[in-house]
């Protein structure tokens, strides 16, 4: 309803008759298909701006003084008209509001059809400003056939009147714009839908990640717990050979004999001191962070380096036979290079403890899917069916503390992959990797 202390009616200001009796100027359908399709590209280009590509348009089209798009929104529990986009001696103005029933925007929604109104201020106060609002051509801006809004083109002097074509003209714009703004919302929509599912799926992952790192870190601390009296039994062995190695120095001082006795026994001691050290050292590794220095990885160029080093380790075995199966350009993978070649040489080299006495290490590397798989094979002496070797301080060597393979495995599911083996005891071990591959 509008109220007004003018003696002014809204009778006074629509001139909806004139319109039908004005005449009108010849249709330019040229420009009007080439506006189109500037349209249609926009709409490719940069869906975002299509509506200020359209009041661009209906100024130069319509010969208009200013071109604007006000859409009805609620603010603050009342409805306001906001100008959404606008060209010509307005455009300054872009996204200021308006009360919903305070110019003719309103009545163009609550009539659903063409308005043309003169000097509107003189009902519609707030709409006075300068230059003047003269002459107004106003149409509905329809979504899902409902007004939502207005396009409306706007004379700021007397010359300048609006007349059918006008009116043609901007309903084709609008009807235009509606379909694509239409589009554009929807794209951007299903696009901040994907962003709100890929930030969940992040903060999720991450909860995730915190909630595996602190019961890592409860398992190994009570691991650590529990292997006590393994640690203390495990370095009772050479610490032991220790002793009585220093206890034969110390006869050897006190009786002067025996000196071919002492190279050997400093040998002993270098070699039993390099096993404490090592157990050590592994114990260090266990218990600390895994940090990554992830980056693309080759893994095809990784093993070949492994099999280089492994190769120099048995140049001087003629029993030990190495067989690479690599495919080349596979995929790349996301990993730490330096962490991913210690664990294919620490497989390589419980291989070469599996054969003792000679055999076959054979290593492959191809895709499979989404993943790449790499398979370290020996014709060694086989694992026990029940020995878990990736339980931490479990090994089947005598004098070993197994924290290799708990070791290895842990990198491989911090790249977030998997490792398994098939082993038949007296026959041989394949151990399997599987790394997802980068893809594109």
């Amino acid at each position: 309803m509008i109220t007004s202390l003018s003696p002014f009616r809204l009778e006074d200001v629509v001139m909806n008759s004139d319109l039908l009796h004005r005449p009108s100027r010849p249709p330019d359908y040229e420009a009007e298909n080439n506006a189109l399709k500037a349209l249609a590209q926009t709409m490719v280009d940069s869906p975002q701006t299509i509506l200020q590509k359209l009041v661009d348009t209906a100024l130069r089209l319509c010969n208009a003084h200013t071109a604007g798009i006000s859409l009805l929104e609620q603010h603050d529990g009342r409805e306001v008209f906001r100008w959404e986009a606008l060209a010509g001696v307005y455009a300054d103005r872009l996204n200021n509001t308006m009360p919903g029933n305070a110019s003719p925007c309103g009545i163009t929604i609550d009539r659903n059809a063409t308005q043309l109104v003169y000097m509107a201020e003189r009902v519609f106060p707030a709409l006075k400003a300068e230059p003047p609002v003269v002459e107004a051509l106003l149409i509905p801006f329809h979504v899902d056939n409902k007004p939502v809004g207005t396009v409306w083109i706007v004379a700021h002097d007397e010359k300048r009147k609006f007349d059918r074509e006008d009116e043609r003209i901007t309903k084709t714009l609008a009807r235009f714009a509606s379909v694509a703004w239409q589009l554009w919302k929807a794209s951007a929509d299903a696009e901040q839908r994907n962003q709100d599912l890929e930030q969940c799926v992040h903060d999720r992952t991450r909860e995730l990640e915190n909630t595996h790192r602190r019961l890592r870190e409860a398992q190994v601390l009570g691991t650590l717990g529990t292997a006590a009296a393994k640690v203390i039994h495990d370095l009772a062995n050479p610490l032991n050979a220790i002793s009585t190695s220093v206890q034969l120095l110390e006869r050897y001082l006190k009786t002067n004999s025996e000196r071919h006795l002492v190279a050997g026994i400093v040998e002993d001691l270098k070699e039993e001191n390099v096993r404490v050290h090592k157990l050590i050292e592994e114990l260090r590794q266990f218990t600390r962070p895994l940090e990554l220095n992830l980056e693309p990885v080759n893994v095809t160029k990784i093993l070949l380096q492994v099999i280089h080093e492994v190769s120099i380790v048995c140049k001087d075995s003629h029993s030990i036979e190495i067989e690479p199966k690599l495919s080349e350009a596979l995929p790349m993978v996301t990993a730490d290079p330096e962490k991913l070649t210690r664990v294919f040489l620490n497989l390589c080299k419980n291989s070469l403890e599996a054969m003792p006495e000679g055999g076959k290490l054979t290593l492959r590397c191809y895709a499979r899917e989404k993943n790449i798989i790499v398979e370290v094979q020996d014709t060694g002496c086989g694992i026990s069916k029940d020995m878990n070797i990736f339980e931490s301080f479990t090994t089947s060597k005598a004098d070993g503390w197994g924290l290799g393979l708990s070791i290895v495995r842990q990198i491989i599911l911090a790249h977030g992959g998997t490792i398994d083996y098939v082993s038949d005891v007296g026959k041989g071990t394949t151990f399997i990797i599987c790394l997802p591959r980068i893809t594109i």
